[in-house]
């Protein structure tokens, strides 16, 4: 789930001169629907980690290699943004919230699962 930090964030990052002027991509994962093929979604034990090695779902829909809005696990979505990103020699920013009541800024179960991957992308 996406809070209106993130997609702040996202925004304000897309107007960026520097990002507009370079050949930067943004891609901000909670932008686009998503399937799963954990029935939890964000099971970090769940063996899932974006490949089609891992992903248990039946029919991950591809379409030139290139995961399908509604049709393809969000981790195979997301690590396919990963690896794009590694090609290009880009790089993952995360937004991580802070909670006041804790005193600490706490991922979500999703960001622990994305940052899994992308160490497993490198």
């Amino acid at each position: 789930t996406s809070t209106p930090i993130a997609t702040q964030f996202a925004i304000l990052l897309k107007q960026n001169e520097y990002i507009k002027q370079g050949d930067f991509r943004v891609y901000s994962p909670n932008t686009w629907m998503k399937n799963s093929c954990d029935k939890d979604w964000t099971t970090f034990t769940h063996p899932c980690r974006g490949d089609l090695l891992t992903c248990k779902m039946e029919d991950n829909k591809l379409i030139d290699g290139v995961p399908q809005e509604h049709e393809t696990c969000w981790r195979v979505s997301f690590r396919y943004q990963l690896e794009k990103a590694m090609e290009r020699k880009g790089f993952m920013i995360q937004v991580v919230e802070y909670y006041k009541d804790k005193e600490k800024h706490i991922p979500g179960d999703g960001q622990t699962i994305e940052t899994d991957m992308a160490k497993l992308v490198g």
